[in-house]
C-alpha cells in the first residue's frame, strides 16, 4: 500500500454514525475519507448499524474504490460532492451476507481486503482460530496452556482477545507452533454459530 493512501486511511477508522463526527465530515470538501471495516455481523457492528451508516454516506458523499485514491488527491478541490471510501479487511464471510446487500441497495461502492489463501469457505485467519479454539477450552485445558482466567470467569473473552492481541508482536515461530498445538488437540473443534459467523472467511 502506498505511503499516500496509509496516510489517507489514517485517522477515518473510529468515526461514527451518532458520534456527530460524519457531520463534520460531510462539511469538509479537501480530504478523501476513508472508513475501515471488518466485520459486519451481531457481535461486532451490527448490520442495521451499518446500514445506518451507509444511508448517511449515500446522502452527503460519493463513493469512489481504494484504487481510485491518488487520482481522488488531485481532484478534491473540484469534486462536487465530499469523496468516501469504504474498506473491509480480512475478507470474512459476514461482508458478503450483511454487507453486499446493504451496499446495493445504496448504491455504493466498498474495496474488499482479502487473504487469497484462505479462501476454502472453512479456515479462519491465524489470530481469529486461535482465538477461537482457545475459547472452547475448558479451565483445565487452558492451565495445560499456561492460561489461567479462573479469578476472572465472566472477563474470559476480554482477557483472550488481550492474549491473542499480544501474540502479533511474538515471532510467526511462536504463533504457528501455538496453533499446531491447538490443531493437534482438537483437528475439528466445534466451532459456534457465532464464532463462524464472526470469524469465517469467505469462500
Amino acid at each position: 500500500m502506498s505511503a499516500a493512501l496509509q496516510g489517507v486511511k489514517r485517522g477515518a477508522k473510529h468515526l461514527l454514525y451518532r458520534s456527530g463526527a460524519l457531520s463534520l465530515v460531510a462539511r469538509s470538501r479537501d480530504h478523501v475519507r476513508v472508513l475501515m471495516y471488518h466485520g459486519v455481523s451481531s457481535r461486532s457492528l451490527a448490520p442495521e448499524v451499518f446500514e445506518q451508516q451507509v444511508r448517511y454516506l449515500a446522502k452527503h458523499f460519493d463513493f469512489y474504490w481504494a484504487s481510485e485514491i491518488p487520482d481522488l488527491l488531485a481532484r478534491v478541490p473540484r469534486l462536487s460532492r465530499p469523496a468516501i471510501v469504504l474498506t473491509f479487511d480480512d475478507g470474512l464471510r459476514n461482508n458478503v451476507v450483511n454487507v453486499v446487500p446493504v451496499l446495493q441497495r445504496y448504491g455504493a461502492k466498498a474495496t474488499f481486503y482479502v487473504v487469497s489463501d484462505l479462501l476454502d469457505g472453512e479456515s479462519m485467519i491465524w489470530n481469529h482460530e486461535i482465538l477461537c479454539r482457545l475459547a472452547l477450552l475448558d479451565p483445565a485445558g487452558l492451565r495445560e496452556l499456561s492460561l489461567d482466567f479462573s479469578s476472572a470467569p465472566n472477563a474470559k473473552w476480554r482477557l483472550l482477545q488481550r492474549f491473542v492481541e499480544g501474540l502479533k508482536d511474538r515471532p510467526d515461530s511462536d504463533r504457528q507452533a501455538l496453533l499446531q498445538r491447538l490443531r493437534d488437540r482438537d483437528a475439528a473443534p466445534a466451532y459456534t454459530d457465532w464464532m463462524l459467523e464472526e470469524y469465517r472467511i469467505m469462500s
